[in-house]
């Protein structure tokens, strides 16, 4: 089979599968959002996205009636598919020889079941879409970046849990429930996710590492999203019957987009940006939050129960004297949390700069041709770990 046979008839199958899950999942689609433009008299019994009596009267009160929720969950859920779906096309048009592209892009066109078993119609859909969802994570785990199964005896592991996979859903239980009990899935994605890490830690290139971690990003992104989403509600900051309670569910699902779209960038683009940067500044910032907000309450608190002895009201001053407070602090505060976060989680090139920048410094003073070429293989020496560093001088005229 020639190169381009090959290439064919791997996109011809992903063609296939793709077509196939996007038939059912428009198939659930058009079945249940029909279900939005009525009310649900028992909560219990309501599909997703399908409003209760008192989440509808939230709505009528807001001016906002079911044919426009209806729309716009319509709209959103359409473009949260076309973006997994889009995504995995690019994958396989723009890297036809790459493995890694193909797991990528058969991982987009599957996972979206998981959103068709949110409109399935009766609960055996429900598990089937959902329990298909979720083993195309497996694959995932194994395989990515580059496509290969490392270590090689992995695919037997993989085997196996199609095998049992393939035995639950036909006994119409749930994604490993009848095979190894309630906490199987649980099990074999902890065990993938491990190979996963191995594979990262002790086999995989610099590429493949950047390309792990911009999927890795996507999912935090997204486990982040979901969590900062629920939060409100969970802590009682918003009522349950509220008008962001009806649209929480809506949000849940542009949240999920995080995922192809790291995926894709990891793909296609995982040189082009440093993720590592990325990632470093994200952990800053959120410390950083985390700091100030508590900080903040503190203040307040301390600075009320302060001002209270002297004054009838003393929220006024401490609310201002707070706010100055963390204004005038917040760009130390961020300069020594990025600080620490770069000697903590990016130890080596944080020692790569000061390497860096103490040469600089001798640069500036040094005259000596043999000191400085002595200097610059020991640089780089420390900087970059090669193998063997050879410096050649050009004769001068």
């Amino acid at each position: 089979m020639t190169d381009r046979q090959k290439i064919f008839a791997l996109r011809a199958v992903w063609s296939a599968v793709a077509i196939g899950v996007s038939v059912v999942w428009a198939q659930a689609f058009t079945a249940g959002i029909g279900r939005l433009m009525s009310v649900c008299h028992v909560a219990s019994a309501c599909s997703s996205y399908q409003l209760d009596g008192p989440a509808s009267r939230v709505l009528t009160d807001h001016g906002i009636p079911l044919a426009l929720y209806a729309g716009i969950t319509a709209v959103v859920t359409v473009g949260a598919w076309l973006v997994w779906f889009g995504l995995g096309v690019l994958l396989v048009w723009r890297r036809p020889r790459d493995r890694g592209a193909y797991i990528s892009a058969l991982f987009l066109a599957v996972f979206p079941l998981m959103f068709a078993s949110l409109w399935a119609a009766t609960t055996a859909q429900t598990k089937l879409f959902s329990g298909i969802a979720i083993f195309s994570l497996i694959p995932l785990l194994l395989l990515f970046p580059n496509g290969r199964f490392v270590p090689r005896w992995t695919w037997v592991f993989l085997t196996f849990v199609s095998i049992l996979v393939a035995y639950g859903q036909l006994t119409r239980g749930h994604l490993l429930h009848k095979a190894l009990g309630p906490f199987g899935a649980v099990i074999v994605l902890l065990i993938a996710m491990g190979l996963q890490i191995h594979r990262f830690r002790s086999i995989s290139s610099w590429r493949e590492r950047q390309q792990t971690k911009w999927a890795t990003l996507g999912l935090c992104a997204c486990v982040i999203g979901f969590a900062a989403t629920l939060l409100p509600i969970l802590i009682g900051k918003v009522a349950t019957n509220s008008l962001y309670s009806d649209f929480v569910d809506i949000l849940l699902a542009l949240t999920t987009s995080a995922i192809p779209i790291t995926l894709a960038i990891a793909v296609l683009r995982s040189g082009l940006w440093d993720v590592d940067h990325i990632i470093s500044r994200a952990l800053a910032y959120a410390v950083l939050s985390a700091v100030i907000v508590g900080a903040y309450i503190g203040g307040v608190v301390g600075l009320q129960s302060l001002f209270a002895l002297f004054v009838h009201n003393g929220s006024p001053p401490a609310i201002a004297l707070s706010t100055l407070a963390i204004v005038a602090s917040f760009g130390p505060l961020r300069r020594r949390i990025q600080h620490v976060v770069d000697r903590r989680f990016y130890r080596s090139r944080y020692d790569a700069s000061l390497t860096l920048a103490a040469f600089g410094k001798r640069l500036r003073d040094q005259v000596d041709l043999g000191e400085l070429s002595h200097d610059l293989t020991g640089v780089v020496h420390e900087t970059l770990h090669p193998e063997h560093v050879s410096l050649r001088l050009r004769a001068p005229g």
